[in-house]
């Protein structure tokens, strides 16, 4: 299984492998146990019907204590092995609010309580980034590279997304041209 993930203010990605067992929830936790090596417990379940799949995830993981005050767990508090997470049982958002009641004894977990922040999975590349890009490799590689694609130009694929970012052989030359002539 390989991963890959960007940083908020990292330059390059972080990627890791590790050896997948084809179960995801075993995949998961052997990821943070190995990679990560942050204490964490992954739970993943499915629920298929006629009329939909219903497939739910569950990830705990120690986080640096913030505040004095505040109540931290341990992970071995929790009560996983005594609580089965099943995709089934939860069916709307009270379900997992009771359902991280009864494994976080005395949390205490309500509506009003329980910060939701927004998760965000989309790529923020776009064909400016891709033109920073062309320009860091200076103006000795950059000519090469014109002279070797000619009139087609040049087209650079996202590795996360799969777009293809199209560089005609004149935004090719505008680039080139913008650059110092002595950076190599």
């Amino acid at each position: 299984m390989h991963i890959s993930k960007i940083l908020y203010g990292a330059a390059k990605p972080y990627n890791t492998s590790i050896e997948a067992s084809g179960v995801p929830e075993l995949d998961w936790q052997r990821f943070f146990d190995v990679s990560e090596q942050v204490p964490t417990i992954v739970r993943i379940d499915s629920e298929a019907a006629e009329d939909h799949t219903r497939s739910c995830g569950l990830i705990v993981q120690k986080m640096p204590p913030t505040e004095a005050h505040e109540r931290h767990y341990d992970i071995e508090e929790l009560a996983f092995d005594k609580l089965p997470f099943l995709a089934a049982e939860l069916k709307k958002n009270t379900d997992l609010l009771e359902y991280l009641n009864e494994l976080i004894p005395g949390a205490d977990i309500t509506d009003k309580n329980c910060k939701r922040v927004p998760l965000d999975y989309y790529c923020r590349c776009s064909k400016d980034t891709y033109a920073e890009r062309l320009k860091g490799m200076g103006s000795t590689d950059l000519k090469q590279i014109a002279t070797d694609v000619g009139n087609a130009g040049v087209d650079l694929t996202c590795h996360f997304c799969n777009d293809a970012h199209h560089f005609s052989a004149d935004e090719l030359e505008s680039i080139i041209e913008s650059l110092p002539q002595t950076k190599q």
